[in-house]
């Protein structure tokens, strides 16, 4: 996964940069179909705005991209705020994926593998085998009906 961070009107400290890198280095963990997340953190100067501290994120995901924004008094609690709202919507994403592979789609944990044509060939044949199996259980079924009729 690649990380990039960007601060306006502020300079990005090596603090913040760490905090930010920590915090969404884990998700890497748990979402192994991550390509990219830019993050852009700013500071407004107008004492009129009670939320300043303004944190970002866009996702790019294979096929896929999200933006999330998040504001608040505190520029770590908009960080943290900013991670629970990308977790949400990567769980949502990573959900949404699942139930497309449950219908015939292509997995998410196939997007990055060597063996992607292998395992998508296998998965394709059982999918064929499956309807072949559903064909022939539907005319068994008719054949039942006409002869109890």
């Amino acid at each position: 996964m690649k990380l990039l961070a960007n601060a306006r009107n502020f300079d990005l400290t090596p603090a913040i940069e760490r905090y930010v890198s920590e915090k969404f280095g884990r998700l890497a963990e748990h979402y192994q179909f991550l390509n990219e997340v830019h993050i852009f953190l700013e500071v407004e100067k107008n004492p009129r705005i009670p939320r300043s501290h303004r944190a970002e994120a866009t996702v790019h995901l294979p096929g896929y991209f999200f933006r999330v924004e998040v504001a608040s008094k505190d520029l770590y609690a908009s960080i943290d705020a900013l991670l629970d709202k990308v977790t949400r919507q990567l769980r949502k994403q990573k959900d949404t994926r699942f139930t497309r592979v449950e219908k015939g789609g292509q997995s998410v944990r196939f997007l990055h593998s060597d063996t992607e044509t292998k395992d998508f060939d296998d998965a394709l044949l059982m999918a064929e085998e499956a309807e072949e199996f559903m064909y022939d259980l539907e005319n068994y079924a008719q054949s039942l009906n006409l002869k109890s009729a």
